[in-house]
């Protein structure tokens, strides 16, 4: 048996998975020959995200991925850094009443879930990924394919302490603990 991150593994084990079978932990594997270091400038061009700076997210707009910790940590930034975050979800109508706040107004960029070929583009424009995400009583973050993407890219990556993120991460990276706003903003 094979698990994604090494608490997934240790519970297969604690579950009984047969100790007669081999288990190990195995990361995902990204296709590189889509996931790769891209001209950030010409796309910023292609896709009109031409902006000084630019902190990413891709995932679902849910609470547990921290977006609201993401925003709040955007209003600590300089008015040069943008904020584009890719997804759908429920959070979409809190998220634009954030983008509206005078301090980002202008500066947060909502674009609706990407088909996987053509997000390999918009990760390649951003300057960091942030993964924000928080751990709630019944869920935590438990791989998050979207890191081990924009590495592929070349982007770092800015990751809280929820779950399996400072595994993926690891040294490659940048860990803040979950929901510490300046930490996240100096990250």
């Amino acid at each position: 048996g094979a698990a994604a991150n090494s608490e997934a593994l240790s519970r297969l084990r604690q579950a009984g998975f047969p100790r007669s079978r081999p288990t190990e932990r195995i990361f995902w594997g990204i296709p590189t020959r889509l996931f790769k270091p891209m001209d950030k400038l010409a796309l910023r061009k292609v896709l009109r995200l031409e902006y000084e700076h630019i902190v990413g997210y891709v995932g679902r707009l849910v609470p547990e991925k921290g977006l609201t910790w993401l925003l709040a940590a955007m209003k600590r930034l300089p008015r040069n850094v943008h904020c584009l975050i890719i997804g759908n979800g429920p959070l979409r109508g809190e998220i634009e009443l954030w983008s509206e706040l005078p301090s980002l107004v202008g500066r947060v960029h909502l674009l609706d879930a990407q088909p996987v070929g053509d997000l390999p583009s918009y990760l390649n424009c951003m300057d960091v990924l942030a993964v924000p995400s928080l751990t709630t009583m019944d869920w935590e973050e438990q791989y998050g394919r979207v890191i081990a993407e924009a590495m592929a890219c070349g982007v770092p990556v800015v990751g809280s302490d929820s779950g399996a993120i400072p595994e993926v991460i690891d040294s490659a990276g940048f860990i803040v603990p979950e929901g510490d706003v300046a930490q996240l903003a100096e990250a």
